[in-house]
């Protein structure tokens, strides 16, 4: 059984949640227009970019007064890391797989239908593509999962040291 301290998993989950917002809002950024990608640029990336900045030292303040050892069994913070990339990509395919599908569906369908390019006026290519990315995003994440943890590892124990 391994002991992990409460702080590092506070850093992974911090960390999830900034992972979430630096993806959402650039997945909007995808979809609109001018002014529009001022306002989710600002409003989700960079709270996103600076939550993973300092996440280290938030979770110092958040656990400051709780007991530091906790028992996940035999999990150390790169599997939590691992299992959070994972369920990530799971989400990120899960959430948008059906629009996928159906554009998938409706473009094949309008294709056949037609013998000339018209079908192309009807297809809201923003949209596609703002499902496609984040879904090559998670099938990555599913299968590099390993991987990625354990080069956040490297990151999160530079933090730790930098921020202890």
């Amino acid at each position: 059984m391994v002991n992990m301290n409460l702080k590092s998993l506070v850093v992974v989950i911090l960390r999830l949640y900034a992972l979430y917002l630096i993806f959402f809002g650039l997945r909007n950024l995808i979809v609109t227009d001018s002014i529009m990608m001022l306002i989710w640029f600002s409003s989700l990336v960079v709270p996103g970019m600076l939550l993973w900045l300092f996440a280290t030292l938030l979770a110092k303040l958040i656990t400051r007064k709780l007991p530091q050892d906790i028992s996940l069994g035999s999990l150390d913070t790169a599997d939590c890391y691992t299992v959070t990339l994972l369920m990530f990509g799971l989400y990120c395919v899960t959430a948008n797989l059906s629009n996928l599908l159906y554009w998938g569906y409706y473009i094949f369908k309008m294709a056949a239908s037609v013998s000339n390019d018209s079908w192309k006026s009807g297809t809201n290519f923003r949209y596609i593509l703002s499902n496609l990315v984040p879904f090559i995003f998670g099938i990555m994440l599913i299968f590099n999962a390993k991987a990625w943890s354990s080069k956040l590892m490297k990151f999160h124990n530079r933090s730790e040291l930098v921020n202890d």
